[in-house]
């Protein structure tokens, strides 16, 4: 799997929960997702610090799949 398709996935995942909010609010390289106003992931692109550095991605989640059936 790939990075991109592996936030791909998760983006999609977290889509399917209810009450789900995708949205943008530290500009639009964060892809944010809340329930009940609360962020639960975050993804982003990770830029590498010099010229030649790799760049990739990164994903935060800060929530266990069952919590977030409580909401």
């Amino acid at each position: 799997m790939t990075p991109d398709s592996l936030h791909d996935s998760a983006r999609r995942i977290a889509l399917t929960y209810p009450f789900t909010e995708h949205c943008w609010p530290f500009g639009p390289e964060y892809d944010v997702f809340k329930v009940g106003g609360r962020i639960f992931m975050l993804t982003t692109h990770v830029r590498g610090r010099g010229a030649g550095e790799p760049q990739g991605r990164a994903a935060k989640i800060t929530a266990e799949p069952g919590d977030l059936s409580q909401h």
